[in-house]
């Protein structure tokens, strides 16, 4: 049996709860509490601020239910300026099959449009829309991390939890592509996810800025989409490097 330690943090502010920090872990038994701690601890420094409430939950899993996947492969590009960033994005969202630099460049400013958003907008290319139940909220990737995990540090790992999700979600059948903007106001790393690779751009929106968000781009001609948005929310996933 392992279990999924899960911790999300939150914040009042003028009346309204802000996203502060949300982090999971798969491990075994005799490490749930000291990650849950180390999870708490990382929710009190965050750099968005204190948070006025902090939820800490664990969960059994059966190991037959969990799925083992590879990581994708993984390169970078180095820009000078985040606006070269957010034109690189772009450019590589529309060289994949079915778009058009309208649309790659449509989505791209969606996405650094996005506020404090919790989960991931989903934009199926087949209908032009958007299949999120709840567009404040967003798809909610979840019940996930990459292999040995025992203990974790309490700060956090950019790399390897972004590398974890994109693989999750490309792992989905019907997910073509993840496009992300971290909301951490000191980290302008995004990323483009496809299928062949995890590619990471060096600045993709202004140092500082609490703005970020994920898009995940599916195709409703190529699977159903209400099981796409299962495996995405509930399969457990490790994800496994080299």
């Amino acid at each position: 049996m392992k279990y999924c330690v899960k911790m999300r943090a939150s914040k009042w502010e003028c009346g309204q709860e802000v996203h502060v920090s949300g982090a999971e872990r798969i491990v075994d038994e005799a490490a749930v509490p000291k990650v849950s701690q180390q999870l708490i601890t990382r929710a009190q420094n965050h750099s968005k601020g204190k948070p006025t409430f902090i939820n800490i939950k664990v969960e059994g899993i059966e190991e037959k239910c969990i799925q083992y996947i590879q990581a994708l492969p993984t390169n970078m590009i180095a820009v000078d300026t985040y606006q070269d960033g957010l034109k690189i994005m772009a450019k590589q969202l529309s060289a994949l099959p079915g778009f058009s630099s309208e649309l790659a460049g449509y989505l791209v400013d969606v996405l650094a449009k996005t506020g404090n958003m919790r989960g991931a907008i989903m934009y199926d290319i087949a209908t032009h829309s958007r299949l999120e139940p709840d567009h404040e909220r967003g798809i909610r990737l979840s019940n996930m991390d990459y292999e040995n995990t025992t203990v974790v540090d309490e700060g956090k790992n950019h790399y390897k939890e972004a590398l974890v999700l994109a693989s999750k979600a490309l792992s989905a059948d019907g997910v073509i592509a993840e496009i992300c903007i971290s909301d951490d106001p000191e980290y302008q790393i995004g990323y483009i996810a496809t299928a062949d690779a995890y590619c990471r751009i060096t600045k993709v929106k202004p140092y500082g800025s609490n703005l970020g968000g994920r898009i995940l781009v599916v195709d409703s001609r190529l699977a159903d989409m209400e099981a796409c948005q299962h495996y995405l929310e509930h399969q457990v996933v490790i994800v496994k490097e080299g």
